[in-house]
């Protein structure tokens, strides 16, 4: 880490990279960084900045290795490590302030994971960050996250907000991603419900910090929160939550911050998964169908809602109709494909040698690494291809197809051989045939 001040050249050089990167002016603004790398080869945040904008600008986002390598060697600079081991309860450091750049490094490293779709890694780094155990500890209980692993929390472990908030809010979606509700519930709320004289030590968070850093922040918490209670099975305290948000949205309690405001069709898809699973199918229905199922198709949103419009007629035994909104839903995916993965990677993966034609399927490991070298990595993490064969599968079972039910299933059975649900679809789709 470099210590030396900025001379009044290099501050200039600075603020011509930030007024360029704001601009997205990346060009202009990799050349002023390096140019401010030329004279403080030791400064890290410097190399940090580089890193990222190398990876925005010249990478687009592809090549992930090579940005995963920056990194590591951005923190072998610093004397930090990037090989995170899980915290014992027993010695659980006390909470301190973590410097800026170190934590921007970890965070940095952590969002590559999880657009990677490695959510246990994810979860792993930022529970250090944090302070707390990681859920995939031994010993883990999700009954004792509130009372014993949240117990040392520094819920502001550096001194930058907005570094504080992108912690927190992908802490979040890694528990969503991990499928670890109850853990999600009981976080957000102690962040609502917090006693910042109490939970942690007061020099590490008087309530002035602790409203500076989530006062701005409220109601988005307060959004996962909704979201976990409905994953829970909580919908009493999901219906009361969302009628107060909508309060809050329809008032203009929103309070002014640098993240954008809650947009209205957020909570309309809330309102709709909340009718789901109260059986209200033709409520949830009309919601979605509000939301609009036309979108720009380098966007997954007409997928998803597709996929979502035929989960409902599902559950409603509607499967004939629910097939066709699949197949929509298909398509769409199909349409986001040609727009973001190259031709010769999409004929990559079951393409087979002409003069020998038993040449296997390139496995699924290997194609993930192909992809991340050649899609925009968020591409690679937002694709729902391989739920929505489930869910196709899945209704091709509920429509009496048990053969073509139990072909899917095992094509998704080759991808996630570990993965339960898929095998005991497998036996049920038996079981149908034999009946």
């Amino acid at each position: 880490m470099c210590e030396e001040p900025f001379s009044e050249a290099d501050k200039q050089t600075a603020v011509e990279a930030r007024e360029a990167f704001f601009n997205k002016n990346f060009e202009e603004c990799l050349l002023n960084l390096k140019k401010l790398l030329a004279n403080r080869p030791n400064d890290t945040k410097v190399a940090l900045n580089k890193a990222i904008v190398n990876y925005i600008h010249k990478l687009k986002f592809k090549q992930s290795e090579e940005f995963e390598n920056d990194l590591i060697s951005i923190a072998e600079n610093m004397g930090v490590s990037l090989n995170h081991s899980k915290l014992n309860e027993l010695s659980l450091p006390k909470p301190k302030p973590i410097p800026t750049e170190h934590a921007s490094l970890k965070l940095n490293y952590a969002l590559l994971y999880f657009y990677q779709r490695q959510y246990s890694q994810t979860e792993l780094i930022l529970a250090n960050l944090m302070n707390i155990l990681s859920l995939n500890h031994d010993d883990f209980a999700e009954s004792a996250y509130f009372y014993s692993y949240l117990k040392n929390l520094n819920i502001i472990p550096t001194k930058c907000t907005k570094l504080n908030h992108k912690i927190i809010f992908l802490y979040m979606d890694t528990l969503l991603a991990l499928n670890r509700h109850q853990a999600l519930f009981h976080l957000c709320n102690l962040l609502l419900n917090f006693d910042p004289g109490v939970s942690v030590p007061e020099t590490l968070c008087n309530v002035d910090a602790f409203r500076a850093t989530f006062g701005d922040i409220q109601l988005h918490v307060r959004i996962f929160r909704l979201r976990a209670a409905l994953l829970c099975g909580h919908l009493q305290s999901a219906e009361a939550e969302l009628e107060s948000l909508t309060l809050a949205c329809d008032d203009n309690m929103l309070v002014d911050s640098s993240l954008p405001g809650i947009n209205p069709n957020v909570l309309t898809f809330l309102s709709a998964q909340l009718d789901y699973y109260k059986y209200r199918f033709g409520n949830a229905l009309k919601k979605l169908a509000k939301i609009g199922l036309a979108g720009d198709t380098s966007t997954l949103e007409p997928a998803l809602m597709w996929n979502n419009m035929a989960l409902v007629n599902m559950r409603a035994h509607k499967y004939q109709l629910a097939g066709i909104q699949l197949r929509r839903c298909a398509k769409a995916l199909d349409n986001f494909t040609l727009t973001t993965v190259p031709a010769h990677v999409q004929n990559q993966r079951n393409s087979k040698n002409a003069d020998n034609p038993n040449t296997p399927v390139v496995p699924c490991q290997k194609f993930n690494h192909t992809l991340l070298q050649n899609v925009p990595i968020q591409a690679f993490s937002a694709s729902p291809h391989y739920p929505v064969l489930y869910n196709l599968a899945l209704q091709l079972l509920y429509s009496n197809r048990q053969h073509a039910a139990f072909e899917s299933f095992v094509k998704l059975a080759q991808i996630f051989p570990r993965n339960p649900s898929i095998w005991l679809r497998l036996a049920e789709c038996c079981v149908r045939v034999e009946k």
